[in-house]
């Protein structure tokens, strides 16, 4: 077993792609290097939405014949909303804030 520690909205590049990727802060988008860092035809589950209103998604990864990606989300909770703990930002002295608004 290892273990990471650092700012999750990053990822973690060195060990991608990945299948699945589960995220259970919540945020205002979905970030980019995680859509980056997962595989094609790979499936993501985070609460996007703004603080204490996130509405939980599937977030799925297709690549094309061209070489093209496409994302597909889709709402899990049936369009209910819940309040997840946000996603914050790590500074070099600590946690500095969050990512919404990204």
């Amino acid at each position: 077993m290892s273990t990471h520690t650092g700012d999750g909205y990053y990822g973690l590049k060195e060990e991608a792609p990945f299948d699945r990727i589960i995220v259970t802060c919540g945020i205002d988008h979905i970030p980019p290097p995680l859509l980056q860092q997962l595989r094609p035809n790979g499936l993501m589950v985070i609460p996007v939405g703004p603080p204490g209103a996130q509405h939980m998604l599937k977030v799925t990864k297709k690549q094309a014949a061209d070489g093209s990606f496409t994302v597909a989300r889709s709402d899990i909770y049936q369009g209910g909303t819940l309040s997840f703990v946000p996603l914050t930002k790590l500074g070099e002295s600590g946690i500095v804030g969050t990512h919404n608004g990204g």
